[in-house]
């Protein structure tokens, strides 16, 4: 029968505490506690979140996952103005919105935001910015657009994409400076609705729908470094619509989403950008489209959306953490 010091080449060590930095894989006795504990890697995983009072579709998010904003929205019979507040655990009301839109761009903090274009009805090109308990109109973006998507902060904003009042799928991108925007180098291709994250300049825009009307979904996805878009590895799968979150074109998670179906279930998976490479992470609880979220690629959220497109809106949040090493009793289960 094997030993843990037949297999390390040690006994299992004795402590009153656990040791400040375990490597992987340690084992010790701790006195104290009376128990067995390790240091080992806990995988990637969802849990359920609050539930929003508007779940909504197109929902525009920004923030944190501890401090995030929903703004906006479908819920039939038509769009919202409704913006609610997440602190990690439950949902409250904010101020609405001066105008109702949905599938918009949207940025920043819960006390520092901004958000553009969308529909209301009507495609649009205005801006409003958030200051935490009050909504204020500044510049306008440069088309007029729903599926805008984009990210950064309030003062230091990126745009991409759009489907303009033709339709027609856009390859514009702008960048907002806390009062005007001014239009930048063109997107590789065109999109609708691209999982977007990251600051002004290391920002990452994925996937979307690459010409309307028809939905032709991609799998394109691109940097931006604040001056020019370069084409990346493609996303594993071809779809529209799903939430990207991310604090650089380095370190994005990209959740959700339609598939190639127009109407077709929600997508459940979930996959993590290192700047390089894509990996496979947990599946979502359950599959979301057009959902809004917000976070890092280790630690964010996605609310509302459809479950089953077109016709399930529920206010449910799904909460992401990423694989992370920590000391864990040992069981025999």
């Amino acid at each position: 029968m094997s030993t843990y010091k037949g297999i390390k080449g040690q006994l299992i060590k004795q402590v009153s505490s656990d040791p400040t930095n375990p490597q992987l894989g340690e084992i010790w006795y701790n006195t104290t506690l009376g128990v067995l504990k390790g240091y080992k890697t806990i995988s990637s995983a969802w849990a359920s979140g609050g539930t929003s009072s508007n779940g909504g579709s197109s929902r525009i998010g920004f923030g944190i996952q501890t401090a995030g904003i929903a703004a906006g929205g479908s819920l039939n019979p038509g769009n919202q103005t409704s913006v609610e507040e997440y602190n990690g655990t439950s949902w409250s009301g904010k101020t609405a919105l001066p105008v109702s839109r949905q599938d918009g761009g949207g940025a920043g903090t819960t006390t520092a935001g901004v958000v553009w274009c969308g529909e209301g009805p009507g495609k649009l090109n205005t801006t409003q910015e958030y200051d935490g308990s009050s909504w204020t109109t500044t510049g306008a973006y440069p088309i007029t657009a729903r599926g805008v998507r984009g990210s950064g902060t309030q003062t230091a904003a990126i745009g991409d994409g759009g489907d303009t009042p033709a339709p027609a799928a856009s390859n514009v991108s702008a960048e907002y400076d806390g009062s005007t925007w001014t239009a930048g180098n063109n997107l590789p291709g065109n999109r609708v609705a691209a999982a977007t994250s990251g600051p002004q300049t290391a920002a990452l825009a994925t996937t979307g729908k690459d010409n309307t009307p028809n939905p032709s979904v991609s799998n394109l996805n691109t940097s931006y470094n604040g001056t020019s878009w370069t084409a990346e590895t493609v996303y594993p799968l071809s779809l529209r619509q799903a939430v990207s979150t991310g604090t650089s074109s380095a370190a994005n998670l990209v959740a959700g989403g339609l598939g190639a179906t127009p109407f077709g279930d929600a997508v459940n998976k979930a996959n993590i950008w290192d700047g390089s490479s894509w990996a496979a992470v947990a599946d979502l609880s359950s599959g979301v489209t057009h959902g809004n979220g917000a976070g890092t690629s280790t630690a964010s959220y996605i609310n509302g959306g459809a479950q089953s497109a077109p016709s399930s809106y529920p206010g449910a949040t799904q909460e992401f953490t990423n694989d992370f090493n920590a000391s864990r009793t040992i069981t025999t289960s």
